[in-house]
């Protein structure tokens, strides 16, 4: 199931994010990964001091939790 609906493993994953922290992805997916700090309303938030990324929010659905989206900020968050 893993190979026919195409989801990237989790290494995959993490360095596609770090790719777009760098700037060497497509606009967009660098626009699935914002920092924090970038935020005017989260500017003054601990999340911020801390480089972290805004993970959007989401219902709990196994395929939306998968999605680059969401799945890249997270496991950025909790490295």
């Amino acid at each position: 199931m893993h190979d026919n609906l195409h989801w990237l493993d989790v290494p995959k994953v993490i360095i596609s994010t770090l790719r777009c922290l760098i700037c060497t992805v497509p606009q967009y997916l660098a626009a699935d990964c914002v920092p924090a700090y970038e935020m005017a309303q989260r500017r003054h938030l601990r999340s911020a001091a801390g480089h972290q990324l805004v993970v959007p929010s989401y219902r709990l659905n196994s395929y939306v939790i998968r999605a680059f989206s969401v799945l890249g900020p997270r496991l950025s968050n909790s490295a």
